[in-house]
């Protein structure tokens, strides 16, 4: 298991991605799935960096493992405002793009490619979990 904490700031984007996606391309040959995971965890990142701290600045905490059954495990920590995105409506994709409400795609998008999702509020810390086999 390895972990950093970074101040969830844009300008810290490119070290967490490169922190997550690290040697992953030394486990995983498909290309696709490196550029799903790699979607899916830039979307909770960008997300934590623009909406969990309101006024003040605050860290991200990013924790990633592997499993010897080939599970892989990210979970993003905040002490930000409660949010639970898993709580949010799927939006209807197959809607015209007018008809559509503004955001929620994104959240959609991890829920799809992921294989499990979870979410839970802990010691005020947001706790969000993907799990995918690779």
């Amino acid at each position: 298991m390895d972990k950093i904490t970074i101040q969830a700031v844009l300008e810290n984007l490119d070290d967490m991605m490169e922190f997550l996606l690290n040697d992953l391309s030394k486990i995983i040959s498909n290309k696709s799935l490196i550029n799903q995971i790699r979607l899916s965890c830039e979307e909770v990142l960008v997300n934590v960096i623009s909406y969990a701290y309101l006024e003040e600045k605050g860290n991200v905490e990013i924790i990633r493992d592997l499993s010897e059954e080939g599970m892989l495990f990210y979970q993003f920590i905040d002490e930000g405002v409660p949010y639970n995105p898993l709580l949010n409506t799927d939006p209807d994709i197959n809607a015209p793009i007018e008809d559509r409400g503004i955001g929620g795609l994104g959240v959609y998008l991890y829920k799809s490619i992921m294989d499990e999702v979870k979410y839970e509020r802990k010691d005020n810390k947001n706790i969000l979990t993907f799990i995918k086999k690779i």
